[in-house]
């Protein structure tokens, strides 16, 4: 199993891929509840019928992240030019 997740600020989901359609990944929670996400969200080397964990965000975790993705953006722009 592997674990795309590095902070424990909510538990970890554990899913398992049960299919991959256009760019959109279908996981499936042990409780039996799909969900779909974008292809690039889940690890490159994970097949169908493999099991990962996955951390959900709430929404002052996905702000957070969208700054730190623009910070790092800004960074790489003006101190590599």
């Amino acid at each position: 199993m592997q674990d795309i997740n590095n902070e424990n600020t909510l538990p970890l989901i554990e899913v398992t891929l049960k299919k991959i359609e256009n760019e959109m990944a279908v996981v499936q929670m042990n409780d039996g509840q799909t969900i779909s996400l974008p292809k690039h969200k889940i690890p490159q080397n994970i097949q169908i019928g493999n099991t990962f964990k996955l951390k959900p965000l709430d929404s002052v975790s996905e702000s957070q992240e969208h700054e730190n993705l623009a910070k790092n953006i800004l960074n790489q722009i003006f101190l590599n030019k």
